[in-house]
């Protein structure tokens, strides 16, 4: 079945002048990728929310002495606030603490609450598990910082793009394994929970997305994930949290989830499949698809349905929240 993109995506590829996408070599993705920031042709989202401020921290790791942090705190709002954990997108390979910048200071401010970023080290000069590793570090930080920060312990959610989003669904795993259970809610954004060809003989067949978006994905296609997964990808044993879909402990006794994904996206059955195992695990979970969409398709300031998105995530982290 071929990809079947919404009118206002193509009318996005018309602007640009081509269907965006990053491919080739991790060296080449990169080049690309800070070249988007440069394209005339593409929009400003305009100014961030001048009633958010951010601050400038840094924690450290096993292997890592220095991980960067941003927080995010509305001005002149009476605290404890919700607190949030956010970890970024790029594949691993891509990206810091700019990627999201914008959609956390507006969340900040909508929601109203503060928000941690952590910018964790990439691949392929640092393998999964030292990322994971700086990414669980920020995590221990922010709740070890709350009343700090002015947020409040109770109502901690962690939430992540892509990458991000499967980064931030092992957190919530972890959180649980450890049996140290502070997270409330998940919000996962066009999450990658599993990688295709560690899949199991038995799971193969829910995951048919990946093959049919496949070379016509926009912004990132099935050759762009798999460079992307040979790049992070240990040498040695690949542990419990590189594919969260996967996890040996199973499903259970985690967070309320709430799982955005889109219909014209090699990861659209990363997203659906973790949303339904979370559910036939009793996890409370609820759903939105996009449909006509690629990967990333918000991050495009042309679409008006970017300013939906951005609603949709703050409506998520208020649902997960929720009593």
């Amino acid at each position: 079945m071929p990809v079947n993109y919404a009118q206002d995506w193509l009318e996005v590829e018309k602007l640009l002048g081509m269907r965006p996408l990053f491919s080739g070599s991790v060296d080449e993705i990169r080049q690309q990728f800070a070249a988007t920031a440069q394209n005339p042709q593409k929009p400003d989202y305009g100014p961030a929310p001048s009633s958010v401020e951010s601050f400038e921290y840094s924690t450290s790791s096993p292997t890592n002495p220095k991980i960067a942090l941003r927080v995010y705190k509305p001005k002149g709002v009476e605290g404890p606030l919700p607190l949030g954990f956010y970890a970024h997108g790029g594949g691993l390979i891509l990206g810091d603490l700019e990627n999201d910048d914008y959609l956390l200071r507006c969340a900040s401010q909508a929601i109203p609450a503060v928000i941690v970023q952590v910018d964790y080290r990439l691949a392929p000069e640092t393998k999964f598990h030292g990322i994971f590793e700086d990414v669980y570090a920020g995590f221990q930080w922010t709740l070890e910082n709350a009343e700090k920060l002015g947020g409040d312990k109770k109502r901690l959610f962690v939430a992540g793009d892509s990458a991000g989003g499967g980064l931030a669904a092992s957190v919530a795993l972890k959180d649980r394994d450890d049996g140290t259970r502070a997270i409330k809610g998940q919000v996962l954004i066009q999450p990658n929970t599993v990688q295709q060809d560690l899949l199991p003989d038995d799971k193969k067949h829910l995951f048919t997305s990946f093959d049919r978006v496949g070379k016509d994905g926009a912004c990132v296609n099935s050759e762009t994930l798999t460079t992307m997964w040979n790049a992070s990808r240990p040498d040695g044993a690949l542990g419990k949290y590189i594919c969260p879909y996967l996890h040996p402990d199973g499903h259970k006794d985690l967070p309320k989830a709430f799982v955005f994904f889109n219909s014209e996206d090699c990861l659209h059955d990363d997203g659906a499949n973790y949303a339904q195992m979370l559910a036939e695990n009793g996890v409370d979970v609820k759903t939105k698809e996009y449909v006509g969409y690629p990967h990333v398709w918000f991050t495009f300031p042309p679409l008006a349905k970017t300013l939906e998105f951005f609603d949709d995530f703050v409506g998520a982290i208020r649902h997960v929240l929720e009593e």
